[in-house]
């Protein structure tokens, strides 16, 4: 997508302003739960969103086919890590 946006200037500034508003949906979905202390109260939910999609895109790369790297270890380290993030465990 980004590939594709880069020669087409409408799309390039469509990108930014499609994540924005992905972004501001979860975070009204997340924000209910921070403030019933479902998740860390101390976290930007911004970053963390952003934090999480790297993650998708990691799978992403996984699923098409990583050699080298074993799903279900993959799987295991992304939990820990979400865990940790979201709920400070």
């Amino acid at each position: 997508m980004m590939g594709g946006a880069y020669a087409r200037p409408d799309l390039r500034a469509a990108v930014p302003s499609a994540q924005d508003e992905t972004v501001a949906e979860l975070v009204d979905i997340l924000e209910p739960c921070r403030q019933r202390r479902w998740l860390r109260n101390d976290i930007d939910l911004v970053s963390t969103i952003a934090w999480h999609h790297s993650l998708l895109i990691g799978w992403v790369y996984i699923e098409q086919g990583a050699e080298n790297v074993d799903p279900q270890e993959w799987d295991a380290l992304m939990i820990e890590a979400v865990e940790r993030a979201f709920f400070g465990r």
